[in-house]
């Protein structure tokens, strides 16, 4: 989806990963609602967006984690995943989108887009409590340092284990369209170096927009989505053979390609199973989010599904998948008056 500002939240400890929304106003430029408590003191997702798209009504408590890697397991065993009900994180009660949430290598940390603060959207960040709820207002972030122009905007982010790399999104630079920017820092308690476009000039083909990526394959794999100079944006993989080497030009996945819209590729961490975002037709409305799975990295995705109890008859897309595979952190505009005026939700599977 198009680039926004992203914003910090810190996550679950080690395990299963499982997200807690929380009670109260709905975030950002549209978030959902949150559920109710169950008796573990998390909170359980706040809205029903069930597979007819129904109005949204209170959840159900957050049901046990699944077992540890039966989610993966049931990704790519061909049965559609079964999942609680959805909603929102609760990141801030300010009328400003979010949208483009990233988690960091240890899951504690979310990063998002939004434009609480400016006309385009910058970066931000928040934490939240061992329960899963947002401990901390949402905090805007320079670390990449300001966009060269005021009305450019920033986008996903993407970044190594080591967290010391990153990968982003960004009009910065007085570019007429967007392009993909690095940063590098020595240290996690230094700040990162000025962004770069050094290794992703095959990548960055002028007159084309580029937007969402994702590092995978020990960095030696790029995802993103590029509209190809015609505003229909398509799914996108670049390789390299270090991680000392340029980026080489990314290839298309024709078997994930609609031609109306894909975009916002998360990939699991053995990168069998892909979630995203796509208009194509068959959906129940506006973008919704799909999946598809493979036999190992470097082929081709099989069938397309949508994932099931995910998306409404509003927008949702900027899919990010657990490391574990429990669990989907979203945008969605579902409940807002205006079309994409985005929060982020967020989804846990049910156990297997």
């Amino acid at each position: 989806m198009k680039s926004r500002a992203l914003v910090v939240v810190s996550l679950l400890g080690a395990g299963a990963c499982s997200f807690a929304p929380s009670n109260g106003a709905v975030g950002g430029d549209g978030h959902q609602p949150p559920d109710s408590s169950d008796d573990s003191g998390r909170r359980d997702a706040g809205r029903d967006v069930g597979a007819e798209g129904s109005t949204p009504v209170d959840a159900l408590p957050i049901l046990p984690d699944a077992p540890s890697g039966s989610c993966m397991a049931q990704w790519r065993s061909g049965t559609p995943p079964t999942f609680k009900l959805p909603g929102s994180l609760q990141i801030s009660s300010a009328d400003s989108t979010q949208r483009d949430p990233t988690l960091s290598p240890d899951e504690r940390t979310l990063y998002f887009a939004s434009n609480a603060t400016s006309s385009q959207t910058r970066y931000w960040f928040v934490t939240l409590s061992a329960a899963g709820t947002v401990s901390s207002t949402p905090i805007q972030s320079d670390a990449l340092g300001p966009s060269a122009i005021g009305s450019d905007a920033e986008g996903k982010l993407t970044m190594n284990a080591a967290f010391l790399d990153v990968t982003f999104a960004s009009d910065r630079g007085g570019a007429s369209s967007g392009g993909l920017w690095h940063s590098h820092r020595t240290a996690v308690q230094n700040n990162f170096s000025a962004p770069d476009q050094v290794n992703l000039g095959a990548v960055n083909v002028a007159g084309t927009h580029l937007a969402d990526p994702q590092l995978a394959g020990d960095d030696l794999h790029l995802y993103y989505a590029s509209d190809d100079g015609n505003r229909t944006q398509h799914i996108y993989m670049a390789t390299r053979p270090d991680v000392a080497s340029a980026w080489r030009v990314g290839v298309p996945f024709a078997s994930l390609d609609s031609m109306a819209g894909d975009a916002d590729p998360s990939l699991s961490q053995d990168e069998s199973t892909i979630l995203f975002s796509s208009q194509r037709s068959g959906g129940l409305g506006g973008t919704d989010i799909y999946y598809a799975t493979r036999a190992s990295a470097g082929g081709e995705f099989g069938p397309v599904h949508p994932v099931p109890g995910g998306n409404t008859t509003k927008n949702e897309g900027d899919p990010v998948l657990s490391r574990d595979g429990c669990s989907i952190v979203f945008a969605t505009d579902a409940g807002e008056a205006a079309a994409f005026d985005y929060d982020i939700w967020a989804i846990d599977m049910m156990n297997p």
